[in-house]
């Protein structure tokens, strides 16, 4: 019996000419004489060259900017604000979205406005707004006249509450009865004063939007206010207009700081709470009905 070989069995080695060679490490790079190996770097750009460039940058933003803004206003002269939208009732039934489409709304809110008070109103004209790059405004003549309507407005509230005052209960109650025949135990009665001035600040802001319209020419009143006046409107404001110039030049003076604050109050006021305080006077009327029904 033979013990086991314990040399290791000889691997055939391989001749010094069939070693692979390894890989290199970084690539051969030809000889310098053409160069580093990125190539050499640009020269220097000129400083006229780079303010060029930022010029070039900075007129292509203000283009960018500018028709940003352009569709800003487009956008924001399609309504009157964010949350109005053609679906409304109320601006289906108004038809103001198809009426006002395309139109300034800027001016148009400016024309509701009423006359301004101070010492050099007389004398100062009333910038509307700017219509194709060209100022538009409202003569101090004009504003004048608008001042003597504003009060001529107060005289038919205050007129119109007198005579309601001097009628009797049941001509009062005749004149809420929307049934022919049917008589209506709730009279009609003087407003609060809050929603009174509500409403009277309304009427003194349509009748100011209306007659500064009429103060322009029919093609500027069709293309910024798209507001058709026929031939009997015009006579009949025209007429008016001319009273108040009279009134204005005789020395009529129409301003009022209290009537001016109270405006401004009401053009500030919701008509949400016109509504609370009608329903709170609603609670009264039974306590009115009484005493008018003990005098009658």
């Amino acid at each position: 019996m033979s013990l086991p070989t314990l040399r290791p069995v000889q691997v055939q080695q391989l001749p010094l000419t069939d070693l692979s060679t390894p890989p290199p490490t970084s690539p051969a790079y030809a000889p310098l004489k053409d160069g580093p190996p990125g190539g050499w770097p640009a020269a220097p750009t000129p400083i006229r060259r780079y303010n060029d460039v930022l010029l070039a940058q900075e007129t292509a933003e203000d283009r960018r900017l500018q028709a940003r803004a352009d569709r800003m206003w487009l956008e924001s002269q399609e309504y009157s604000c964010a949350e109005d939208n053609e679906t409304t009732p109320w601006l289906k039934h108004t038809r103001w979205p198809e009426l006002f489409r395309n139109r300034p709304l800027d001016i148009i809110t400016a024309s509701a406005r009423q006359p301004a008070r101070g010492p050099n109103r007389d004398n100062e004209d009333y910038l509307l707004g700017a219509w194709r790059g060209v100022p538009l405004r409202s003569p101090a003549a004009a504003e004048a006249r608008l001042r003597i309507l504003m009060r001529a407005v107060d005289d038919v509230f205050d007129r119109a509450e007198a005579t309601l005052a001097s009628t009797s209960y049941q001509s009062r109650c005749w004149l809420t009865s929307y049934r022919k025949g049917a008589f209506w135990n709730r009279p009609l009665r003087i407003m609060p004063r809050r929603t009174e001035e509500g409403y009277k600040s309304k009427w003194k802001r349509f009748i100011c939007y209306i007659f500064r319209v009429l103060a322009l020419e029919p093609r500027q009143r069709r293309q910024i206010y798209n507001v058709p006046l026929h031939a009997d409107d015009i006579k009949m404001m025209s007429y008016i207009s001319g009273l108040a110039s009279q009134l204005a030049e005789g020395g009529e003076d129409g301003d009022n700081e209290s009537d001016n604050e109270s405006d401004n109050e009401s053009d500030n006021e919701s008509d949400n709470d016109e509504e609370e305080e009608d329903e709170d006077n609603e609670d009264t009327d039974g306590d009115d009905d009484d005493k008018d029904g003990s005098q009658d």
